[in-house]
């Protein structure tokens, strides 16, 4: 998952998409201009790795946005197991650390809950013809680093990359 530092689009500008971002020791650059793709990672261990891709050579732009489900099946579940433990405390005479496994159960289960609810990541990825990804980048939808991100955004730049590799397969005629 990527920590944004930088989202810009510039329909009018050379270079109409920029990604910068952090996730771990790992700086995440993409740049989108009118001939290509550019996506860098440097990773202070590792290296720096570039790869750059001609818009002709892109078949596929994916944009989303996925949820943690998982969280939703822990809440549940911890919700199911906070009213068995509720009705085996009510066949107990003294059933007080029932109740209180019971309401702490409930609690997890709530917050479980509520996490999912609140909890969306974008996804922003570009696929070649042989369908391997080229590139994918997950964010989570909120304020990270002081960058304000939302759907809209991905679907504005999947606009702008989608008319770039159009534009790059059948070039306007200059006159």
């Amino acid at each position: 998952m990527l920590a944004l530092k930088e989202f810009r689009l510039d329909e009018k500008g050379d270079e109409f998409l920029y990604i910068s971002g952090k996730s771990g020791k790992v700086l995440t650059e993409l740049r989108c201009n009118s001939k290509n793709l550019l996506l860098k990672t440097a990773d202070s261990l590792r290296g720096q790795l570039e790869v750059i891709v001609p818009n002709f050579a892109v078949s596929a732009i994916k944009v989303g946005f996925q949820k943690p489900l998982w969280m939703l099946v822990a809440g549940i579940l911890s919700l199911i197991l906070a009213l068995i433990v509720l009705v085996a405390g009510l066949s107990e005479r003294d059933g007080t650390a029932f109740f209180v496994l019971s309401g702490f159960a409930v609690l997890v289960g709530i917050v479980f809950i509520n996490t999912y609810l609140k909890t969306k990541y974008m996804l922003f990825s570009v696929s070649n013809s042989c369908s391997n990804s080229i590139i994918a980048i997950t964010v989570g939808k909120s304020s990270i680093n002081g960058v304000k991100i939302g759907f809209e955004l991905y679907q504005q730049a999947a606009t702008l990359l989608t008319k770039a590799v159009l534009e790059s397969r059948n070039p306007s005629p200059k006159s």
